[in-house]
Order: structure tokens, then sequence, then C-alpha cells
């Protein structure tokens, strides 16, 4: 039984409680927080308020945080933003109304004013105080990034400039929507349906793969569906260009110790600040799919803290979606919910997803980029042919990887395993080996009397056998003896070919010397049943001895007849 304090024991798991809903809270748009903390806080006031007080400092921390770590003398000096901009010109444009908040800028619908034409547009700004000069090189980044990007399933910059303080802006086309996850649980979307969606998102990324552009930030909330049930793939905030510019600008932010991501769905070589390539954007893709799929993340357990859930993200391979279904359906919560939510049962849903899906998810989330999907149009079409029903190109992960995985996991264990195992091996080798002599020698037994059999016949044949009636059985068994020698042919071939490629190298000379005799008797037994099997009417071959056979039996019929004639006529005589 456990020793530790039962308080103790609560006090912990209320603590990852409260991590695991403030990072939540973070991540979500700051219009979604009220709703996030009312349904998971569940009447808990306490429990809200403490999430609220993190919140909180943590806002209050932001100006402090995002100044330059060179410096203030090298952040831009800009005028402090109004308190509400509501109806605030910026450029051509005036905001109506805060549309959500990320870690760099402020996005705020906003619409035309100088009466060219009307449109709306979701403008974002940098957000006040972030005016330090790695924070304006990536803002510019962004809009560079979106003026590369053209496509159905991005959502497109129309404007770009700076306002009369100098605070750079973006506007872009609006999106109004709904994130993807919730879109389609509030649909009931069936599996296939959901996989169909997500194929058009993967499209989208693809596009942008084929720009060199990395998103670096996909996940739900990034993934709007439009009236249409079209889904549209927004905030380019972090993207990353694979350009030596924007390349080395990327990984100098990371240096500073910045981490612009969302860690649920970052990959391991985001969380390890390693460079990126388009894997990591497939890896994030997997990860929505699984969601969408199972309502589930594949790493994300109750007791998890961030923490531990980048640690699993980093060493653990990701649980297929069946299995996390099947978790759920053993235990977990609200598996029923989830399923119907998909338009199905638990152990329905665990069976849809079974086989292919499983696989074409576990590609994407392999731990190794080079083992994923290159891009995320191989991935997109591994799902559109799954949706076809035709052959998947992604496979499990063997035996073998999956073991070593686990030998790294638990390197003692496998030690020990490891040394009994070279043990059975030592003896089994030896087993093998014995058996290996024993069927060499019987191998050579075996030659050996059709060496001796096959003289026997050739002999045999030599002799001056009369063709008689009484003699026709010993030449049928000659026939049938010789068909045996002759079946077991392919055999001595096979033999003599091994042979004839063994390293002697090992071997003394008298050793050489009895190999090279075996050789060349097994040579001259192949001859010689080849010979056995040729046509021809002298000698030892089958033709020429069925012939002898045949003419005795024609001898022991004429003898019948003879002796019936002759039978007859002394019986008439009588």
């Amino acid at each position: 039984m456990s020793g530790q304090d039962p308080k103790t024991s609560a006090a912990t798991r209320r603590f990852q409680r409260l991590e695991e809903l403030f990072h939540a809270a973070l991540d979500a748009a700051p219009g979604e927080v009220a709703a996030l903390l009312e349904r998971e806080c569940a009447g808990d006031a306490p429990l809200r308020a403490e999430v609220e007080a993190l919140l909180a400092a943590e806002r209050a921390a932001q100006p402090f945080l995002a100044q330059s770590p060179l410096g203030f003398e090298h952040t831009t000096a800009l005028a402090a933003a109004p308190a509400d901009p509501s109806g605030a010109l910026i450029g051509p444009w005036r905001l109506e109304r805060v549309l959500g908040e990320g870690g760099m800028g402020v996005v705020h619908l906003a619409a035309r004013a100088d009466g060219q034409f009307d449109k709306q547009v979701a403008l974002k700004l940098l957000r006040p105080g972030l005016a330090a000069p790695d924070w304006l090189a990536r803002f510019d980044s962004e809009r560079r990034v979106l003026a590369r990007l053209e496509h159905p399933g991005i959502a497109r910059l129309l404007d770009a400039g700076t306002d009369a303080r100098g605070v750079p802006y973006l506007a872009m086309e609006y999106v109004e929507g709904e994130r993807i996850d919730r879109w389609c649980d509030a649909r009931r979307l069936p599996v296939r349906e959901r996989v169909r969606l997500f194929a058009r998102v993967a499209r989208a990324v693809a596009h942008a793969h084929r720009a060199l552009v990395v998103h670096r930030d996909l996940k739900p909330a990034n993934v709007l569906v439009d009236s249409d049930g079209a889904p549209r793939l927004l905030d380019f905030g972090i993207a990353k260009a694979l350009e030596s510019g924007d390349g080395t600008a990327a990984l100098e932010l990371t240096r500073t110790g910045e981490r612009p991501l969302t860690p649920a769905y970052a990959s391991p070589e985001q969380l390890d600040e390693a460079p990126v390539g388009l894997a990591s954007d497939v890896w994030s893709l997997g990860i929505v799919l699984h969601e969408l799929l199972t309502g589930l993340h594949p790493h994300r357990k109750e007791t998890r803290t961030r923490a531990e859930l980048e640690l699993a993200m980093r060493a653990e391979i990701a649980d297929a979606p069946s299995r996390c279904v099947q978790r759920a359906l053993d235990g977990q919560a609200s598996p029923d919910e989830r399923a119907a939510a998909r338009g199905t049962t638990p152990a329905g849903l665990a069976r849809a997803l079974r086989g292919d899906l499983d696989r074409i998810v576990g590609t994407a989330l392999r731990k190794e980029p080079e083992r994923r999907y290159a891009t995320a149009a191989e991935f997109a079409d591994d799902l559109e042919r799954w949706l076809a029903h035709l052959p998947v190109r992604a496979s499990g992960d063997s035996v073998g990887y999956r073991i070593g995985r686990a030998v790294r996991r638990h390197p003692l264990e496998f030690a020990l395993a490891a040394a009994l195992g070279a043990a059975m091996l030592v003896f089994g080798a030896l087993f093998v080996r014995q058996s290996l002599r024993d069927r060499d020698q019987l191998a050579s037994i075996q030659r050996s009397s059709d060496l001796e059999r096959y003289d026997d016949l050739v002999a045999s044949a030599a002799e001056p056998v009369p063709i008689t009636p009484e003699n026709a059985a010993r030449f049928d068994t000659w026939v049938r003896d010789a068909q045996v020698l002759i079946e077991r042919g392919d055999e001595h071939r096979a033999t003599l070919e091994r042979m004839r490629g063994e390293d002697l190298t090992h071997l003394n000379d008298d050793e050489r010397r009895t190999h090279g005799t075996h050789v060349k008797r097994l040579e001259q037994l192949i001859t010689g049943l080849e010979a056995m099997a040729a046509p021809g009417a002298h000698g030892p071959t089958i033709a020429a001895q069925r012939g002898r056979a045949e003419a005795a039996r024609t001898l022991a019929q004429r003898s019948l007849v003879d002796a019936a004639t002759a039978w007859s006529e002394a019986a008439a005589a009588i």
C-alpha cells in the first residue's frame, strides 16, 4: 500500500488540474475563456477563481515579457494604443470590434472607411508594447508569407501597412465561421465526412508547403469552417519560409527563449527547439485529425501536467485512434458522448478507426520527421485513397521499431532480458548447428546411397539378360528404381550448386580433396541420371529397359496363344 498522504495526493491533483486549466485558457481565444472555465470548473468556484487570478497575473506580466531580450535601447518607441480602439482608423480601415487575440497581435473586425468600396476584413495589429525588432521582423515575415499564398482554403492577405502611430497592420480576408472540431461535433459528422473535410485542410497546407512555407501553429482554433462548409486556414503569425533569410530569423527567435507555438499541437522537434521542416506541420495535422476522429488527444491524460504532456509528446509513441477510443470505453470520461458526436457508438467508432485510419494517423505522428509523410500533400493523398476504398501507403510501426524505442525508455530491464536472450541464443545456435550438421550427414548418406544404386542399375543393364516372359518383371523393377533416382535429380543439382559455392579457405588439403571428390561424383551422378532419362533403344536408359519389358510381355502373350491353339487341336483329336 502506498505511504503517500491522501491530503498531499489530493493537493497534487488539484495543482495539476489548475495548471492544466490555466494553459488551456491561454491557448483559447479571449472570447472563449469564460465558456471554457464555466464548462471545466463545473461549479468549483475556488478553482475558477485561482485560474482567473493566474490569467490576470499573466496579462500583467506581458508588457515586461514582451521587451526585447537585447534591452530597451533596441525597441521602437510606439505611441500607446487607446484603451478602447473601436471606431479608430487604421489606414483606410475603421475598427469595429475585437475578434481575437494571440501571442503577437490583436485581430479586429474592420470595415473600409474611405468610401472606395464596402469590405469587411480581419485586421491584425501588433500588440502594444511588442515593438522590439524581433517582433516587428516576425510581423513583417507574416506579411511576406501571406502575400505568396493564394488558395481557396487559406484566408487571403488583402492589405498591409502602418497606422498613424507607426504600428504595422495586416488586413486579411474575414472568415465568418466556427472552429473545425466544434463545427463537426455540432453537426454529428460521421468519421468518413470528418476525413473528407480534413483532407481539404491538408490540401490547403500542401499549397503552403509547395510555396516552401511551414505554418508551425496548426490547431483546431486556426481552422474555421465557413457558412458553405468549406474549411479555411488562418493565422500564419509564426509561419516560416524555408529560405535562408526567414529560416535564420526563425532560429534566432527560438534561441532567445521565446517559444512561439501551441505545445499540445507542436511537433517534437519544435518542443526541442530544433530546426523544423514540412514534416513538422504533418505532425500537427496528425494531432488535429486524431482529435477530430476521437475527441481525444493521443498523449493528453487527465493527470498530466503541461510539462508531462510535452515529455510524452517527445518520448512516447502516440496511441492509435482506435486504442484511445477503446481506453475511453474501458473507463475514461464521456465515451458515449464523443461517439454520439460522430453518429455512432463507442464500439462502432473503434471499429471504424481500426486498420487504415490508425496507420494513417500513426504515420503522421511518428517521432522522427523523416519517418512521417514528407509533406501535407502525401498525407492528403493517403486520406483520399482511404475515402476511395483504395489501399493506403501508410504502414504501422514494425515490431523491431517499437522494441527499439522501448529499449531506449527502459535500458536496465532490457539489458537483463538481453543477457537471458543471449544465453538462449547460444543454446539455440548450438541446436541449429547440430541440426544442420545432422541434415548434411543425412544428405551425404542419401547421396552415397543414390550413387551406389545408380552404379547397380548401370551394371544390371549391362548384364546379358535374355528377353523372355519370365524376365519381364525384372525389367519393370529396373525402370521403377531408375524413376525414383531421376525424381531426386533436382535435390542433387541443388546440393551441387551449394557445394560449388562453399568457402573452402578453412579446410586443410585432405578435406579439400575429399570435397572435390564428392563434387566430382555428384556431377557424374547427375550426368548419368540425365542420360538414363533420355530416349535410347540400348544401354542403361528407361526407354531401353521399358522396351525390353514390353518385348518380354509380348512373348508371353504369344506363348499363351500358341499353347491355347495346341490345346484346342489336341482336344479335337480326342
